[in-house]
């Protein structure tokens, strides 16, 4: 079984390189057209035809301005609308297939507490990778109490703005409120506040927030004030660019060029946006004309398509089968477990760990009313449970007790053959095995034809609309695991063996999600640990059990059985809970099984709050690992506690240096994000265990802060393998929870976004088990192979005039990536923003810093520098940007800052020109207030006439504005050659 099968280099390159982490996405893009893009409506949504209607709407709209925005080489073809299983059926409605709500495109769901009615997707990735999925609201989908149109603008245009960031990976190019490395202004070249965003042709006015005054200027910056906001002109716009700045202004067509021949439509680097952070200054179609959908020749531009697209609504029709000899109805996914019974199951007792994380995951993964059945192979294979129906406990006991608990003599390992033996399965009797579940299990390397990759090339499990998750045991399992994951919209795991390795039992909880029907129940890990005791050994600990878990807290405790490794009665376990009651074996919550080797006890209920203790001692012949998993059941339905999930950026990273792996865990409570936790990675790698800290800081690997996603660059890799994660989190004083702030596509009126609000959180441990990627062509050790992070907020935090110094900050790279220690920094500065491009700035001297050193501190510190400047006054403008080195690598070019030297201090004598000018600007302006309190006041006497009317009110309020924020192609980027 453990014999290697010859393969070719090559093509096993190009399979990794293929299959890259994505969304679990079932879009295809062929011939300009965006087919089989899905649309789900979650069930907890009432009932109501309007949605489906109005997402038809939205979608025609939006698919003839995505034709337009890309240039006439895009559009969507066909949309695919899952409908909820409380909705009533409907003969119109199509049967589903592979369709489920965790892998649509665009979502309809409850208002986000974050984002609440704002149009958002969850986009936690790099530049040009997709997006998670979009989230609508029904609320918004039906403009209902919430003037849509009014808002957001045309829904259509909104989608698209929206989809840009889902399939092409690229970002906002507006500020965020609150945030001082996205700040809503900054200043141009010729040091005037402009509007972050793109292009810099965007008409429009600087007004206060609530007040609609003209804004005054920080005099510490020399921005616009904290409560100043870009209002654009709705009416008099002839930008043309961009979708990912202001889509909803008429003229706004295009994505920014940094080559766009028209100023109208060029892109602007100097915005200090996400879309220059993520993108090192590329403009939104520089990184759209790069994607696979517009490299071939086949999607050229189709001037004369017909974009308009169709649909199809489907519905899960419950499938029905024969148990008894009556008709049931099935109430989840059907399931075939297809299990590695080989000779090589014998080592370290894998067979019957296999057998106990089966029998575990029958009793309490597996819901009443599914169908499952068991596929064994080695050489050959073999039907072990045929597909059974689920309509009771005792049927689940009837099975378990029938688990394999010996291996075949057979060395050989026939994934092929299990894979399409476990399809047969599904097909028997005229079943349609649409939508099923396969999970394979296997500790070697395929070595028997049909291969998988000629399983996989004949699409026999893709079109029958299957979904394959895999768990590797060992490192010695096939390297196709990842990939037949992969392709199948699966997930792989690792079960490694080491002493710290998550047990198989944990990985198989972790399923619950794909499994329990939508009113059924989740497993949420608090706590895991992995225990070598010898003869007589006793291990103690304590579990943190938060009020969020306590009512469906569980324990359960696995040991071996077989071959003398511990007689019944040889594991001793109790625990004392908060309350300080003991229980143990002779307590009725006390649950053993001796013949799998496992000790459960469900604790739940308001007694269970509090710090438990718990106690092991082994007295049995052998050296024993035992697996301990505190765990919390909820229900699906409106889960509040607080969860972990986990994932890398690549299944398979076939390319470490240029695209080196990302480990990501998302802790929220609910759909809220936890913020301020501490969370902690553990690498299993072919040779060693490491610790990896995440952060959720908005610099390196991470791409937004507190978005509640923790991420970090894996760079200490320990050759070519298979790689096992393990997420642990844990709460400190200053952890919480947050609501608000959320933006997603840009509003007209910024009082539409909810102001942040952090909110208390009790002392809380979590973890996650399992996920696996494989790294193909590991970087040697000892070389410095990374380059720090590129600087991303660098910021000005003051500038003195009469002292001549500003003062920046910025968060510390590492070493490699954002892990370790640089060595120095490199502060760069010019007059004239181009001369970074011309390589003509200069280097800031020691002798010019004041405070502060170029010496970096430990990553994810805040440093502070304070340097002098050698002019200043009217019209002096100075760009600065850092570069930080390692003794091998420098980093990227930083975020430029721009500073201007003017004086904005109030004299002793009187006012600055300044004041005085807002002073007349405030007479001239008096006219614009006047019409906007107008219109304040016609809008409430109007609510009835909402949407598109009220847009053009506003715009024609604009007769008579004041000079609007303007910059023509002077102050623009030059065409590049």
């Amino acid at each position: 079984m453990e014999v290697l099968m010859s393969l070719n280099c090559l093509l096993l390159l190009f399979c990794y390189g293929a299959f890259a982490q994505m969304p679990r996405s079932l879009i295809k893009f062929t011939q300009n057209g965006y087919e089989d893009l899905l649309v789900a409506i979650h069930p907890e949504i009432a009932e109501n035809p309007k949605i489906i209607s109005e997402i038809q709407a939205m979608f025609k709209n939006g698919s003839s301005y995505l034709h337009k925005a890309t240039r006439q080489r895009a559009y969507f073809r066909n949309v695919t609308i899952l409908i909820p299983e409380t909705w009533k059926d409907s003969p119109s409605y199509l049967p589903v297939t592979k369709e489920t709500f965790d892998i649509a495109d665009l979502r309809i769901d409850k208002a986000n507490p974050v984002w609440d009615h704002n149009p958002y997707t969850k986009q936690p990735g790099q530049c040009a990778e997709p997006g998670h999925y979009i989230h609508l609201t029904p609320e918004f989908i039906t403009d209902d109490n919430v003037e849509r149109d009014y808002n957001w603008g045309n829904a259509g245009r909104v989608l698209v703005h929206e989809f840009a960031h889902l399939r092409y990976g690229v970002f906002d190019e507006y500020g965020v409120e609150g945030d001082d490395s996205l700040p809503l202004f900054y200043l141009d070249s010729r040091g005037r506040p402009r509007p972050t965003g793109c292009s810099t042709t965007v008409r429009g006015y600087p007004l206060h927030k609530t007040s609609f005054k003209r804004c005054g200027r920080d005099r510490k910056t020399g921005l616009p004030d904290e409560n100043c906001r870009f209002f654009p002109d709705l009416e008099r716009n002839r930008a043309k660019a961009s979708v990912m700045f202001l889509q909803f202004i008429d003229s706004v067509d295009s994505f920014c060029e940094s080559s766009a021949r028209s100023f109208y439509q060029r892109h602007n680097p100097l915005a200090p946006n996400m879309q220059n952070k993520m993108c090192d200054g590329q403009g939104t179609w520089d990184v759209i004309k790069k994607h696979a959908d517009f490299t071939t020749k086949n999607n050229q531009e189709a001037p004369n398509a017909d974009t308009t697209p169709s649909f199809k609504l489907i519905r899960r029709k419950r499938q029905t089968v024969n148990f008894e000899g009556m008709k049931r109805e099935l109430e989840g996914r059907r399931i075939v477990l297809t299990l590695d019974l080989s000779a090589s199951m014998f080592k370290n007792n894998r067979i019957f760990q296999l057998s106990q994380a089966v029998g575990n995951f029958l009793r309490e993964v597996v819901p009443i009313g599914v169908e499952l059945g068991i596929v064994a192979f080695s050489d050959n294979t073999t039907i072990w449970e045929n597909m059974t129906y689920i309509d009771s406990a005792a049927i689940k006991e009837v099975i378990v007790k029938n688990l394999p608990t010996v291996y075949n003599i057979e060395q050989n390992t026939a994934i092929g053959k299990g894979l399409l033996e476990s399809l047969a399965l599904l097909e028997k009797d005229n079943q349609s095995p649409s939508g099923a579940l396969i999970i394979l299990v296997t500790d070697g390397e395929e070595n028997v034809k049909p291969w998988v990759e000629v399983v996989l090339k004949t699409e026999k499990l893709q079109s029958a609309s299957v979904t394959v998750h895999t768990l590797g045991i060992s490192s010695a399992a096939s390297k196709e695991l990842e990939l037949i994951a992969s392709e199948t919209g699966g997930k792989a795991f690792y079960f490694s063996e080491g002493h710290q390795s998550s047990s198989m039992v944990s990985i198989l909880n972790t399923l619950t999600e794909d499994i329990q029907p939508y009113n059924g129940t989740t497993l949420s890990e608090i706590k895991s640990e992995s225990i070598q005791l010898q003869p007589g050994g006793i291990h103690s600990g304590t579990v943190e059990v938060d009020q969020l878990a306590a009512d469906g807290f569980e324990i359960l405790l696995m040991y071996l059985t077989n071959e003398g490794y511990s007689p019944r009665g040889s594991i001793e376990f109790n625990v004392t809970n908060s309350q300080g009651v003991v229980i143990d074996s002779k307590h009725a919550k006390f649950k053993e099984d001796p013949d799998l080797g496992t000790i459960k006890i469900k604790g739940g209920g308001s007694v269970a709050k509090g710090t438990w203790k718990y106690r092991v001692r082994h007295t049995g012949y052998l050296n024993q690992t035992i697996h301990i998993n505190f765990l919390t059941r909820k229900p699906k339905k409106s889960n509040d506690n607080v969860q972990v999930k986990t994932w890398a950026s690549d299944p398979i990273v076939s390319d470490p240096q240029t695209k080196p792996a990302i480990i990501y865990a998302e802790v929220t409570k609910g759909k809220a994000p936890v913020v301020n936790a501490v969370v902690m990675a553990t690498i299993e790698t072919p040779k060693n265990m490491q610790q990896l800290l995440l952060k959720d800081n908005g610099v390196g690997a991470d791409n937004q802060k507190e978005d509640g996603i923790y991420s970090a660059y894996f760079t200490n890799m320990k050759g070519d393998g298979r790689y096992g994660i393990k997420i642990q989190v844990q709460s400190n004083g200053l952890t919480k929870y947050r609501t608000g702030g959320g933006i997603g596509s840009f509003p007209r009126f910024p009082n539409l976004t909810k102001p942040i609000v952090y909110h208390v959180l009790p002392r809380f441990q979590r973890s996650t088990p399992g996920r696996a990627m494989r790294i193909v062509n590991a970087l040697s050790s000892g070389g410095d192979w990374f380059a720090p992070s590129r600087v991303t907020d660098l910021r000005l935090t003051v500038y003195n005039y009469k002292d001549g110094t500003i003062t920046l900050q910025w968060t510390a790279p590492g070493n490699d990536f954002d892990y370790g220690l640089a060595i120095r920094y490199e502060i760069y500065i010019a007059t004239n923003w181009t001369d970074f491009s011309n390589n003509k700035t200069n280097i800031v001297t020691k002798a010019s810093l004041i405070t502060g050193t170029l010496n970096p501190s430990v990553s994810g510190s805040t440093e502070t520098i304070v340097i002098r400047v050698a002019n200043k006054g009217q019209g002096v403008v100075y760009f600065l940007g850092i570069r930080t080195y390692d003794s091998t690598n420098w980093s990227k070019m930083s975020n430029l800052v721009s500073v201007s030297m003017e004086d904005l201090q109030q004299p002793e004598d009187g006012m600055t020109s300044g004041e005085i000018g807002a002073i007349v600007g405030g007479i001239l302006g008096g006219l614009l207030i006047i019409c906007i309190t107008g219109i304040a006041v016609c809008h409430q006497l109007t609510k009835s006439k909402r949407q598109v009317t009220k847009v053009e009110e506003f715009s024609h309020s604009q007769t008579k504005p004041p000079p609007p924020y303007y910059a023509g192609p002077q102050d623009s980027p030059s065409v590049s050659a």
